[in-house]
């Protein structure tokens, strides 16, 4: 009779604990990715891997909170509690307890709400990432930006600054040119040179060089002899728009953050579904461990009534074998050759009253007695 219910138990124990690992999957997969934004920040911010060690400048900037940092913190605190969670529902899909099952589900509905929250906050901070993005890429540019030079058909910094390569290699990795034009340098960069010696004669350029279109960009920064231009003169003194990247950074680098923030979300929303399952699957095998403890203590009170049922028959078997051996000692106290009455003895009922004796005359009891003397006397021997 309790097969099913053991088979439905069974069956939620297995669903609970393969959903304990996957919420401990994409709380781990939550983690990583946070910890591969803070080991490649300057990528995510300014696109310089493959770089020398940042500058104390970009250092500065880089150190800064921004919506960068606060969406780097809230995957690694999200990715911690799934973590704790996958590990903690683990154990109590092994252990069944009702009072274990059930504070479980109390975590669990908290927090499903917390990270509700911390997606409306992560949505929210989105906006905040791209000004954050805007005002990081406009400083740098009126600030610091030099631009590269050319040195007979060399390629050389303007300056020793990482974020000026930081710049230079956006431009050059993802074929842009500007924050949102080209024309970004022309108005804000207050540093950089336009002076450049192009074929032994200085020109004045309209874009920096690495806006310059290039055969083939990743060979920049490492390997700068393979660098090549389409056409180095019809970009920088002309401003010919065929061989300029046209392109903004500003969206060439909102693409790539967006990427990851699509990621945070997809590992967020996959990890409120599995904590949603969880609470659902923990809900049922709670109400499957009262079914059991119910059908236990009904069991027990079942068992406990049988066991006073046959308590109570003992004791009357055992009053009926005295009684039968009282009655049979009897039977043997009585004299083997005493005439048996066979005819039963009159009952009366109970409501016949018992019929009084009938008076005796008088002058029968002296009668007797007179006749009683005579035969005395008359036995006697004569003396």
């Amino acid at each position: 009779m309790a097969t099913p219910n053991v088979n439905k138990s069974y069956n939620a124990n297995s669903k609970r604990e393969g959903l304990s690992v996957l919420v401990f999957l994409s709380g781990a997969g939550l983690i990583g990715l946070s910890l591969y934004e803070q080991e490649h920040e300057e990528l995510l911010l300014t696109f310089t891997r493959g770089l020398p060690e940042p500058g104390e400048r970009i250092n500065t900037i880089l150190d800064q909170p921004s919506a960068f940092h606060y969406r780097k913190a809230g995957m690694a605190t999200f990715g911690g509690i799934a973590f704790v969670k996958g590990i903690v529902g683990f154990g109590v899909a092994i252990k069944h307890d009702m009072k274990i099952l059930f504070g479980y589900d109390i975590a669990v509905a908290v927090a499903i709400f917390g990270e509700v929250i911390a997606m409306i906050t992560a949505y929210v901070v989105r906006s905040l990432q791209s000004k954050d993005l805007e005002k990081l890429l406009t400083r740098t540019l009126e600030e610091s930006y030099n631009g590269a030079v050319m040195n007979g058909d060399r390629i050389m910094e303007g300056g020793d600054d990482t974020i000026d390569t930081a710049w230079d290699f956006v431009m050059a990795r993802s074929r842009c040119c500007g924050i949102n034009s080209h024309l970004d340098f022309r108005n804000k960069a207050k540093k950089w040179n336009r002076l450049v010696m192009y074929r032994g004669t200085v020109i004045k350029s309209v874009v920096p060089l690495m806006c310059c279109r290039m055969e083939d960009p990743k060979y920049f920064p490492n390997e700068m002899s393979q660098v090549e231009f389409l056409d180095i003169g019809k970009c920088i003194k002309h401003g010919n728009k065929q061989f300029i990247n046209m392109e903004t950074c500003y969206d060439a680098i909102c693409e790539k953050t967006y990427y990851y923030t699509a990621l945070y979300f997809s590992a967020a929303w996959f990890a409120v579904l599995l904590d949603v399952s969880c609470l659902v699957t923990a809900g049922t095998m709670l109400h499957m461990v009262r079914e059991r403890q119910r059908q236990r203590d009904q069991y027990r009170l079942q068992k406990a009534h049988l066991f006073n049922m046959i308590a109570d028959l003992a004791v009357d078997m055992l009053s009926l074998k005295e009684g039968k051996d009282r009655l049979s000692d009897e039977h043997d106290d009585t004299d083997p050759d005493q005439e048996v009455d066979d005819e039963p003895p009159l009952r009366r009922g109970p409501s016949e009253p018992k019929a009084p004796p009938e008076p005796v005359p008088e002058d029968t009891y002296a009668v007797k007695d007179a006749d009683v003397i005579t035969e005395l006397t008359e036995d006697s021997p004569a003396e």
